[in-house]
């Protein structure tokens, strides 16, 4: 870690004074690797900050000459060879150690603009009151408030796909106008089709109606025993030569399989959002970067720190009572929205595990952030 001229930190370990002009000798120095990298003029002062798969070739663009440098237009972009005099970088090893690393240091060298400077990417959730008088689904930004907040989601459209997911699987009101209705209301096409019960005109009394709401947010948080029970229904009434139930079972599961695999698995609710995230490291080593989202809403964030697969099982094993290991069907992958392209897992850990997580990666890292 490095302290700015300007008074603020960031995590870049590896500072080099750029020559003029630089030559193959400067640029043997650049890891070809994905790096994130600060510019600074002579005076320290920053010039631009990037992230990169592959810092030397980004370099030989920006710095060259180099035979294959297209310049860009003026007006475009910061003629780095004239105006930087230092860089200043450290190596990645993942998408959401790039996303972290990046976050905490345009945080630091602009504070006073660090926002405007990133993409709008906002995690959408899903919430839903089981209790309410009238249970409805909505989309929201905003993981407080009362209810179940279900996520976090890529974006709009993936939440509205989740509500269509659950309504569907567990013959859910569409029209939450008419619910308000209840028990007055007129029944739509739905009940017709004998994919819903009707509380809106009374056929089902809303009490039975909030229990299947709570079962279906039970089964998006926790899929895999009703999907496992489902399974041997279905492989009962197949036997049993009841082939319409046994297709009617199998639809359903097909739609309850999104939430065990794919971008609408791994839900939490957001009050008990925390974890450990496992992703690739240097040497075949695994990288820990602890997060807490209930904290601070960020993609990732927290500890971060080199640890090999031994002290990783030592970490895991050590929590009362243990969460599942490294080897579990039930890890889910990293959640769809942190866009996650190399082998990433993610861990559930209760509160209390959350804390002794943190001191426990402490002291297997001595304390140091790398």
């Amino acid at each position: 870690m490095m302290n700015h001229p300007c008074g603020c930190q960031f995590h870049l370990s590896n500072e080099l004074a750029l020559p003029r002009p630089a030559g193959e000798d400067f640029f043997a120095k650049i890891p070809a690797k994905w790096a994130v990298c600060l510019f600074c003029d002579p005076q320290h002062q920053p010039l631009q900050l990037v992230c990169v798969k592959n810092l030397r070739a980004y370099l030989l663009g920006r710095l060259g000459p180099h035979p294959t440098a297209t310049p860009a237009p003026a007006g475009k972009r910061v003629d780095l060879r004239t105006l930087a005099g230092y860089i200043h970088y450290q190596r990645v090893h993942s998408e959401p150690e790039a996303q972290w690393l990046y976050l905490q240091c345009i945080r630091a060298v602009f504070p006073d603009r660090w926002r405007s400077m990133l993409p709008a990417r906002q995690a959408w959730w899903v919430r839903i009151d089981p209790q309410a008088d009238i249970p409805r689904f909505e989309r929201t930004e905003n993981p407080s408030g009362p209810g179940v907040c279900l996520g976090p989601l890529a974006d709009r459209a993936a939440a509205g796909k989740l509500i269509d997911l659950l309504q569907d699987a567990f013959d859910l009101c569409r029209y939450e106008t008419i619910l308000a209705q209840a028990p007055n209301g007129a029944a739509c096409a739905y009940k017709q089709m004998g994919r819903c019960a009707a509380p809106c005109d009374g056929s089902q009394a809303l009490e039975d109606y909030r229990a299947k709401v709570a079962q279906a947010v039970q089964a998006a948080l926790h899929p895999h025993p009703l999907i496992e029970r489902l399974a041997r229904e279905m492989a009962a009434a197949a036997g049993q030569l009841r082939f319409e139930q046994a297709a009617a079972l199998k639809q359903r599961l097909v739609r309850l399989n999104s939430l065990a695999e794919g971008p609408l698995s791994g839900l939490r609710e957001s009050h008990n959002f925390c974890g450990l995230l496992l992703t690739p490291g240097p040497r075949k080593k695994l990288r820990l970067l602890w997060q807490n989202v209930g904290d601070q809403w960020q993609p990732v964030g927290g500890l971060i720190g080199l640890a090999r697969e031994k002290e990783v099982e030592q970490l895991l094993s050590s929590l009362d009572p243990p969460p599942f290991s490294l080897q579990d069907s039930q890890m889910v992958r990293l959640l769809h929205h942190m866009r996650c392209l190399q082998p990433s897992w993610w861990v559930e850990l209760s509160t209390d595990q959350a804390k002794r997580v943190a001191i426990l990666h402490q002291s297997l890292t001595d304390g140091k952030v790398v």
